[in-house]
């Protein structure tokens, strides 16, 4: 039993490897993330002058429970001071205040080896983690973070809901571990459509993350709440007359399903003979087409100008760069590009080039990622899941609809939501921790 209980136990190491920059080690948790920084802009690999601090800043985490983390840093010979904060969620767990290095809450010893400098915890994890160092006494050195945790326990968990709404959809939990779970339908209100669901809030001016359509499928990793993304335009559908204007231009099929889990857009100018792509989402219509659910990004808008009923040319508003074509391959060169309807209301753009037809397709380069580029096809033979264009509407998105305090929904029985607390109660944008009869209120900012 001992040792399956000390083989439970995974170790994380983020380790400088440049003096802005370090590379991790050993066993993550799925799906993490890292980013490190530092405020000085001079200074050897990991130091710390005074008035300068380093912070590293880690996503993914929710649900492991950290049993300890080791600093490996040193000082100066006879000098270097300063402070600690670490934070998980809203949580600070480790703090030294403003001390020197060979006081106890630091080394003990100014030093100019590694020494290793350990708290022990046992703190799960229910936000990002974020720790930062900060020296006032010239100078503190970090070699490395070293991270001791148990990975998340397997079990079912439920998603919530938040509509901005005094109703929302019913929770739903999985029946078994690991289980798909359908997200539900929402409604409009009589000004804004509903857009899609949000693992995160949504206020006016925020950016938009990559939103879920009612009836996919999604796995939740912990006890998650979704949140409502509404849009104050109508549905963006696809035209169905080539006409000059700003437009979107997507692709859905196979391919763009495997990578994004629905449609791709062009989202650049012509560089080495091809066109970055970026996800949107694109919900099915019943009579055929899509409905473009994400929000306009100013990298996705294309100038088309019609030069007659098969001729037209293309340029990325952005950068005002033309998007042509020079013999098998796309350029920047201006050029005449022909176009023509699919049988389900897509678009084929396509050029001919020594006997042969050249569309505008997303297919795979050389490196295995998706682009924009000139494909060899038979337009002749081609039917279906062309290009779809979309007019370039721009929206406000919100997950408050009525407003963030006016739009209260209707939560008020407890939760888990993996938080270190007996039970949480929503009341609108606020929550009440409640622990062995101790109450916190949650205010967000």
């Amino acid at each position: 039993m001992l040792l399956a209980f000390i083989f439970s136990i995974l170790t994380a190491t983020y380790s400088l490897s440049s003096t802005t920059s370090v590379e991790a080690s050993g066993v993550l948790p799925e799906g993490s993330t890292y980013t490190y920084e530092r405020s000085a802009s001079t200074g050897q690999k990991g130091q710390m002058t005074a008035g300068n601090s380093t912070r590293l800043y880690l996503t993914g985490w929710e649900g492991c429970t950290i049993r300890t983390v080791t600093l490996s840093m040193r000082s100066n010979k006879s000098a270097g001071a300063g402070s600690l904060r670490m934070r998980i969620g809203n949580n600070e767990v480790w703090s030294i205040a403003d001390e020197p290095f060979d006081s106890d809450a630091w080394a003990g010893q100014y030093t100019t080896d590694f020494v290793r400098i350990c708290k022990h915890m046992q703190t799960t994890v229910d936000g990002d983690i974020e720790i930062i160092i900060s020296a006032t006494e010239n100078s503190l050195y970090i070699q490395n973070y070293e991270i001791a945790y148990e990975e998340v326990v397997p079990s079912c968990y439920t998603v919530s809901f938040v509509t901005g709404l005094d109703f929302q959809p019913e929770p739903i939990t999985q029946t078994a571990i690991g289980a798909e779970l359908i997200l539900p339908a929402w409604q409009d209100t009589a000004i804004w459509h509903f857009e899609g669901w949000s693992e995160r809030e949504v206020e006016e001016g925020d950016s938009v993350p990559y939103l879920m359509q009612p009836g996919t499928s999604y796995i939740p990793k912990k006890n998650t709440r979704l949140w409502a993304v509404y849009r104050d335009v109508d549905d963006i559908l696809p035209i169905r007359e080539m006409t000059s204007g700003e437009y979107v231009l997507t692709m859905y099929n196979d391919l763009t399903i495997s990578l994004s889990g629905a449609g791709m857009a062009m989202c650049d100018a012509v560089a080495n003979k091809q066109v970055a792509l970026c996800d949107v989402s694109m919900a099915a219509l019943p009579d055929g087409g899509y409905n473009l659910c994400s929000p306009l990004a100013e990298a996705m808008v294309y100038d088309i100008t019609v030069l007659s009923d098969t001729t037209l040319q293309i340029t990325h508003r952005l950068t005002g760069s033309t998007i042509g074509h020079e013999a098998r391959a796309l350029s920047s060169e201006p050029s005449l590009w022909h176009y023509t309807a699919l049988d389900d209301g897509s678009y084929a753009i396509y050029y001919p080039y020594d006997s042969k037809t050249y569309a505008l397709y997303f297919g795979l380069d050389s490196y295995s990622n998706v682009v924009a580029t000139a494909m060899k096809l038979d337009v002749a033979k081609w039917h279906k899941d062309g290009l779809w264009l979309f007019p370039a509407l721009y929206a406000t998105h919100t997950s408050w609809p009525f407003g963030k305090l006016e739009g209260v929904e209707n939560i008020i029985s407890p939760d888990s939501i993996g938080k270190n607390a007996k039970c949480v109660m929503h009341f609108g944008a606020y929550e009440l921790w409640i622990n062995n009869g101790q109450k916190t209120l949650i205010i967000p900012h």
